[in-house]
């Protein structure tokens, strides 16, 4: 298989993206805010967005498959919730420090949709929401340890900033970030996936210190993985008989997966639930909430937490936008999951069209390549899922799908997001194109 793209004798003039990037990196440490863009690579400024397409400044365009990291759901840009936003934005600006409406008829929206969640409050981000929720358990069991798994991503915030790695699992846990000092991790255990013996285990040696456990429905960052039936169900049964609580971030899933997201096709309602990304339709907004009983801690200020911008007017009404949509046309799941089914069907034929190993992982229109073969039996692990993938192939192939007009996430147990501006003619698009790419691998690996 080819490794990178072949080099040429001549250096090639840089691009009007790479120029700007390097402008941005001027003032702005790696040009980007995120840290797992600068994990991904690449040197690509965008201009412009609308519907599955985003344009770079060079004028190329891009089927788009990182739809803003999972936040436009509704593809970029769509003209129903810019409206929503402008008729705000000309009635009261872009912030005030007192409710607006608004915030009611949001939470009204998620508390008919979510079926953990009784009351809620706003937060700016999906870390600054996990961290929210972490508080929240302890306060209210008077405990202070929560246990979390391997490849399970919950912010990059000190308290959670752990697990994320294959071999990750530990008690205490081990930080993934310099600068966050080993105390601040005493209180977290990483546990292995799906592993019962290692949860039971960890329920009876924390004994009274068990404040609860904070899991991914599917891991966004980790391969996809999933909890089995039977661990999920001993996970909620036996760290409640314990004394502690459940946290489900539902981040990257809320909404995504169904109008009530996946609690709702688990059939499970957590204690406390937290949601980003869609639930902000592209603004600042994520929330955690719960039963009414649990959330009077955060009524009566007994729990601190708050944000200057938490709760914006203008990202509530990209909020009421979208949930009311999903709201009042769940039929709108039923084309997502086609789409995002033929998708992967299409990439799964293109990998046997080329003769190169592959498969695709998919849960709802969540989806991530992997070279190699299918498994016999649904992995269970981080390490599992990680040995499915050759990383550096799979870099690679994003870098032959790029230059073919496809992006999506470059994290190699990352996942692509199907949109519901995302069309057949779409499908069809990618499907060619990731065949090509991958032609031009095994070309480079037989010639090799």
């Amino acid at each position: 298989m080819r490794a990178a793209t072949p080099a040429s004798d001549t250096p090639a003039m840089p691009t009007r993206s790479e120029m700007q990037f390097a402008r941005i990196a001027e003032t702005v440490a790696g040009g980007e805010s995120s840290y797992s863009r600068l994990r991904a690579g690449g040197q690509l400024v965008m201009e412009e967005a609308a519907g599955a397409r985003i344009r770079d400044a060079d004028g190329a365009t891009y089927l788009d498959y990182c739809g803003g990291y999972g936040v436009n759901l509704f593809g970029h840009a769509p003209p129903f919730l810019l409206d929503a936003v402008r008729d705000v934005v000309d009635r009261i600006g872009v912030h005030v420090a007192y409710p607006h409406r608004l915030a009611g008829e949001v939470g009204e929206l998620v508390v008919s949709l979510v079926p953990g969640i009784e009351q809620l409050r706003y937060a700016a981000s999906g870390t600054e929401a996990t961290q929210a929720a972490v508080r929240l358990v302890r306060a209210a069991t008077g405990r202070d340890l929560i246990l979390k798994f391997e490849g399970h991503y919950h912010g990059w915030a000190d308290h959670l900033c752990t697990g994320l790695g294959d071999g990750s699992a530990s008690r205490p846990a081990r930080p993934d970030s310099l600068g966050v000092p080993a105390a601040a991790l005493e209180a977290v255990w990483v546990l292995p996936f799906n592993d019962l013996a290692a949860l039971r285990s960890a329920i009876a040696e924390a004994g009274e210190r068990l404040a609860g456990v904070i899991l991914e429905p599917a891991a966004g960052s980790g391969g996809l993985m999933r909890p089995t039936p039977a661990f999920l169900d001993a996970l909620l049964a036996e760290v409640r008989a314990a004394g502690g609580l459940v946290i489900l971030d539902e981040v990257m899933t809320g909404f995504r997966l169904a109008p009530g997201g996946a609690q709702e096709l688990l059939g499970v309602t957590p204690d406390v639930t937290v949601l980003g990304k869609i639930v902000g339709g592209g603004f600042g907004l994520a929330a955690f909430g719960g039963s009414r009983e649990l959330m009077r801690l955060e009524a009566e200020n007994r729990v601190v937490h708050g944000g200057t911008t938490s709760g914006s007017p203008v990202a509530l009404a990209a909020s009421r936008a979208v949930l009311t949509r999903l709201h009042g046309e769940p039929e709108l799941y039923e084309g997502l999951e086609a789409t995002s089914a033929s998708l992967a069907d299409g990439l799964e034929r293109a990998f046997a069209d080329a003769g190169v190993a592959g498969h695709v992982r998919r849960v709802g229109s969540m989806l991530q390549p992997f070279f190699s073969e299918r498994p016999d039996a649904e992995p269970g692990s981080l390490a599992e899922v990680a040995a499915l993938q050759d990383d550096g192939l799979f870099l690679a192939f994003c870098d032959a799908l790029e230059a073919r007009g496809v992006i999506g996430h470059r994290y190699p147990l990352g996942r692509w997001f199907v949109s519901l501006a995302h069309t057949p003619a779409d499908v069809e698009e990618t499907v060619a194109a990731v065949g090509d790419a991958l032609r031009w691998l095994a070309e480079g690996s037989a010639s090799g």
